[in-house]
């Protein structure tokens, strides 16, 4: 039988309460938590307690400690960290393990441990990768392609500029110089002819 006391046992936490505190620091990434808190237990770091334990069909033991060899055969995606209780079977001898309990003290002592990176710790952001400029030639190619699909109020700044950037990938596509094409070719327009609604 464990050291703890039926009273003490009743606030220690559940798999999915322990799981959940050390979410908090680990950015809601459940897989390390419980990474985290079975290497704990397999090591012997965090203490655990089982409200009933079965070997065989034996009488159950009343809190009992779980031992790190039970840990060896769970994993991150057991439906243990919903149920709280597993049970397996090992060299012709079965275990159940029932109502598992986290030691609260020792979860929020690893919650502390976990140092995660501050901004200045973190590396800088590498800029965009340029590409090589694209020629006149094709640009001015694009846009005649572009005033035969664009028409009406569907030409806008920012589906021409959209349409460029889709047209040359990897390159660089200056939006002054698509703006500049537009602009030519709104002033080549005979006079009367309703101008072009921008977005």
């Amino acid at each position: 039988m464990a050291d703890v006391t039926p009273k003490q046992f009743e606030t220690w936490l559940t798999p999915s309460e322990a799981v959940a505190r050390l979410d908090t620091r680990l950015g809601s990434n459940s897989y390390k938590s419980k990474h985290l808190l079975l290497e704990h237990c397999r090591k012997g770091l965090l203490k655990a307690v089982a409200k009933n334990y079965i070997v065989d069909s034996r009488a159950p033991i009343t809190l009992s400690e779980v031992i790190s060899q039970h840990w060896l055969i769970m994993r991150e995606k057991h439906i243990f960290w919903d149920t709280g209780s597993f049970s397996y079977s090992e060299w012709g001898t079965s275990y159940g393990l029932f109502v598992v309990r986290f030691d609260p003290a020792k979860v929020e002592e690893m919650v502390g441990e976990i140092r995660l990176p501050t901004v200045s710790e973190s590396p800088d952001p590498e800029p965009p990768a340029k590409g090589p400029r694209v020629t006149d030639r094709d640009l001015e190619a694009w846009f005649a392609l572009y005033r035969t699909i664009y028409t009406g109020a569907n030409d806008t700044v920012a589906n021409a500029e959209n349409s460029a950037k889709g047209m040359f990938p990897g390159k660089t596509v200056n939006k002054d110089r698509v703006r500049a094409l537009r602009l030519k070719e709104m002033g080549s327009r005979p006079r009367g002819r309703k101008p072009i609604a921008d977005k």
